[in-house]
């Protein structure tokens, strides 16, 4: 008995005793437009009016303002092309703290516009953006105001302006996984966070190294003020900074800059200058902390790691750092010229209190940066010379 004869006679036993039908050869879609049960096949956004599934037929869209899409929306515009030309600081996808429950997959956003964006959550509830690509040269990625559960999850860019996202506003929940970015700001940072309650970062790839302008950081990741930050399996090229934001001098120097400029003049009249104010702002800076960090398995490539005062219960478990052929452009002094795995952990940030600035009474400054590290391997010039970081078990260094 051939095979063909073997199934056929299986397949009728079946059949006959279980009722069993041979399932037929399935029939390729005619369109890739082919309607899919529970799904409503719209050609421009602005069909979308209620709460459902839906799909936009892949087409190319220049828009001069945004979409408010409905609650509880899923939409996916893969194959679609957004050419975005909206004023300042407006977004393909405009959102508002009554948001919730929208699902956005795919499409290529091309945002000329250095202060346009593909979406800001504006506070909005369980959000999600899938999938998308953000075109070389465009203005930013994602701004990330308050709101809860957001999730980014598979963003792929070159070159931008700003950031690919800016996350602040006391957000709650921010997931950002399976991104792939090979380029980096032209002026800014990839990831940069300030205020967060619950951070995720995994599975991406962040090689940030081609900044040609402005700040020409290299900077992949700014982790600043906030707490229960979960980093996991990423390999990123660039900086990545722990700790909360200060102006460059651990929030130091606001008593004397907020009215007064580095050339000594008053930037407003003296009898406008509010002090108290000025002073109560000064102990609201210094007392911003970055609270409890989990980093596993983070690879850096040519790259470095600054942790400022602050910085509190980090923890770094399983990776890699690599500096061999890194140092940021001489101009850019603040962020280091050698080829250390750490710096500026202790001579520009001796705990909070800047070289730059004065030491009031008033002042309660922050505490060192805490950070354990733990089987991870080294290749610079020197792990940490300040001896700020706290290298545990399972740690190797050669020198390079």
């Amino acid at each position: 008995m051939d095979i063909n004869t073997r199934v056929t006679a299986v397949e009728e036993f079946l059949k006959t005793k279980m009722g069993y039908v041979a399932p037929s050869d399935p029939k390729p879609s005619s369109s890739s437009s082919a309607p899919i049960e529970g799904v409503t096949v719209v050609n421009n956004l602005s069909e979308i009016k209620t709460k459902g599934n839906y799909r936009l037929n892949p087409s190319t869209f220049g828009m001069a303002s945004g979409y408010f899409l409905p609650n509880d929306v899923t939409v996916d515009v893969s194959g679609s092309v957004f050419n975005f030309a909206g004023s300042d600081w407006t977004c393909v996808f405009e959102f508002s703290d009554k948001s919730s429950n929208v699902t956005v997959i795919g499409g290529t956003y091309h945002l000329p516009n250095k202060n346009n964006l593909i979406f800001n959550s504006n506070g909005s509830k369980n959000i999600t953006m899938k999938n998308q690509t953000l075109a070389p040269n465009s203005g930013w990625g994602y701004k990330v105001t308050g709101g809860e559960n957001v999730t980014l999850d598979g963003l792929t860019a070159t070159t931008w302006y700003n950031y690919a996202v800016f996350a602040e506003g006391d957000s709650k929940n921010l997931t950002i996984k399976n991104w792939k970015i090979d380029g980096g700001s032209t002026n800014e940072s990839t990831i940069r966070v300030c205020g967060v309650i619950g951070l995720t970062i995994k599975d991406c790839h962040l090689f940030c190294d081609q900044n040609f302008s402005g700040a020409q950081k290299h900077v992949a990741l700014r982790l600043h003020e906030g707490e229960n930050y979960t980093l996991e399996n990423i390999e990123v090229r660039g900086i990545v900074g722990m700790g909360p934001m200060g102006g460059g001098d651990g929030g130091q120097q606001w008593g004397f800059t907020q009215f007064i400029g580095k050339n000594g003049e008053w930037q407003v009249p003296k009898e406008q200058a509010d002090m108290n104010k000025t002073l109560a702002h000064r102990a609201k800076s210094l007392a911003l902390r970055t609270k409890k960090i989990r980093i596993k398995n983070m690879r850096i490539v040519e790259g470095k790691i600054q942790c400022n005062p602050g910085l509190i219960d980090a923890q770094w478990d399983g990776g890699s750092l690599t500096n061999t052929i890194f140092p940021p452009p001489p101009a850019i002094v603040a962020w280091g010229k050698s080829n250390d795995a750490f710096f500026s952990m202790f001579k520009t940030y001796p705990d909070g209190l800047s070289i730059y600035s004065n030491k009031l009474d008033t002042d309660t400054v922050r505490p060192t940066a805490d950070l354990i590290v733990t089987n991870v391997a080294f290749y610079a010039n020197a792990i940490d010379p300040s001896g700020i970081v706290k290298l545990r078990e399972g740690v190797t260094f050669t020198q390079r």
